[in-house]
This record gives structure tokens, sequence and C-alpha cells, in this order.
């Protein structure tokens, strides 16, 4: 994704950034790009909260390939459901297989990812970070997918239900 966003950022009519929290750094990694990124270490939650609430896109990364399938079927990003909680539109890259791609793309919830050619990224991420006009459009379906996936309520039902079958057999 940073190659193709270094490829495309001179096209773009707004800068991009990439913001990175959490213990692990990225720094001494041959990707970095410090012109793009930011690694801003582990931080409260309160600034973490100001910093999504200022951000334009949240950014779910999983594996492109089935390197570790069970990470990719079993792990969600938590960043996912802290975007969707802020109501930012999502970059979503992974397999096209992973239940965060799935879902990102049954909600429409902003730009899906999976293909691995950099020139193919760039042609996407180019296109999909320059039309704001669907932005309306993925905070709907962010609200609907927060109300149907999310919702500790339906989920409850839905584990009661279940329950209540197996009891019953």
């Amino acid at each position: 994704m940073v190659r193709a966003l270094q490829k495309i950022r001179g096209q773009l009519t707004r800068k991009v950034e990439i913001h990175l929290y959490g213990s692990q750094l990225y720094g001494d990694r041959d990707w970095f790009d410090p012109d793009l990124i930011t690694e801003h270490g582990f931080i409260s939650d309160a600034e973490l909260n100001r910093h999504y609430q200022s951000g334009t896109w949240g950014l779910a990364i999983m594996h492109l390939d089935e390197i570790d399938p069970r990470y990719n079927h079993f792990s969600f990003p938590c960043k996912f459901s802290m975007s969707l909680a802020f109501g930012l539109p999502l970059i979503c890259i992974g397999h096209q297989k992973t239940p965060l791609i799935e879902l990102a793309k049954n909600y429409r919830l902003g730009l899906v990812l999976t293909e691995t050619d950099i020139d193919k990224m760039a042609e996407s991420l180019l296109q999909g970070l320059e039309d704001f006009s669907r932005f309306d459009d993925y905070r709907a379906e962010i609200l609907r997918c927060a109300e149907t996936e999310f919702s500790a309520e339906r989920k409850r039902k839905k584990l009661h239900q279940l329950l209540n079958t197996a009891y019953s057999h």
C-alpha cells in the first residue's frame, strides 16, 4: 500500500498521511516512508479518540495472501471497529476471502483492496481517495453495519436462540 501511495501522491488533490498507533514500531522496515507515515506509539484512549475524530479514513489491513490463513479467517482488526465507531469510511486491505473484506464489501464501507499488484492498487487508491461524493453513502452503510453486525442486543438474542435450540435437541 505504501508503494502504491508513493506512486500516486503527486496526483492527489489532498495530502495523504498514514498514522500508526500502538506499541509495535515500523520505522526500521524497508517500506516505511517518513514523508507519508507518522508513528505515534502508544497513546492514551482520549488522545486516540481525538486522532480518530480528526481523521478522514480508517485503515484496516490483513494479509493479502494466505500466508497465515488462521489469522486471516479468525482475526478481525480492532482498527476496523474503531473506524466504524467514529463514522470513518474504511480502506480495507486483505485477501478476498477474509471476514474483513467480505464485511466491507457487503456493506460498502469504503475502499476494498484485494489485489497484490502495486499498479492496480495505486489505480484503485487514486480513484477512491479522490471521490468524496460517496462519503454520505459510506456513512449510511457504516451505521447499518454497526446496527446489524455489532449490536450487543441482537447478538445476545441470537446466542440465546442458538443455546435454546441446542438445549432442546
